[in-house]
């Protein structure tokens, strides 16, 4: 078991897959971006299945989260997710994302058997959300085809995700689907973040 200080018991894995990111959000990093980790720095693909193998089979792991940078940019993520599902236990999958690129890849990671999808939405403005992020193309695309699916529009492509602000109460957030569709989803507020009891992993190799 993977105990910390306090005596909690960690049995959620954080594993971020890469440092890389399609958004500039103020902040997070600067305008003109960071210099990324050259690819012999990262783990493989074989690499981060073995280690959350371990995990799972041997230190009472029963959660895998996987995040960034932006987790959408990982080459391989499909088939991280697709092997990871396939362990013996099978611990539950979930992916934290901004949504960007979400449409071409949900219906593929449900195949694989990803559990859960973690969207973070910073605001409903299309002004503040291109002075946040400093990419101005991105707004409509977040609204027009990451929203619709994993707010439930198309259940087809993922079975259930939450929207996770601070700056918008999820209200704000159901009120603006309602005003855009006919047959506006369920949601339901976010909680809090729990204490911290999840460990955490990268991809980037150790020296």
């Amino acid at each position: 078991m993977l105990i910390d200080t306090y005596g909690r018991v960690a049995t959620d894995l954080r594993v971020s897959l890469t440092d890389r990111c399609n958004l500039r959000c103020t902040y997070c990093m600067p305008e003109e971006g960071l210099q990324w980790l050259a690819k012999p720095d990262l783990l493989t693909d074989d690499e981060i299945v073995r280690l959350i193998g371990i995990a799972v089979t041997t230190l009472g792991v029963t959660e895998v989260r996987f995040t960034g940078g932006e987790p959408l940019l990982r080459p391989g993520l499909v088939g991280i997710v697709e092997r990871v599902a396939a362990l013996d236990p099978r611990p539950r999958t979930s992916l934290t994302t901004n949504g960007i690129g979400l449409k071409r890849t949900a219906a593929a990671l449900k195949a694989a058997g990803l559990d859960r999808v973690n969207v973070s939405l910073d605001t409903l403005r299309p002004d503040v959300f291109n002075r946040i992020t400093s990419y101005n193309v991105c707004y409509t695309k977040l609204l027009r085809f990451a929203l619709p699916a994993v707010l439930g529009v198309q259940r087809h492509l993922l079975d259930e995700a939450v929207i996770t602000s601070y700056s918008i109460h999820y209200t704000k957030l159901y009120d603006w689907w309602a005003s855009s569709s006919a047959s506006p989803p369920a949601t339901r507020a976010p909680g809090r973040p729990s204490p911290p009891t999840a460990s955490a992993a990268s991809a980037r190799r150790r020296p």
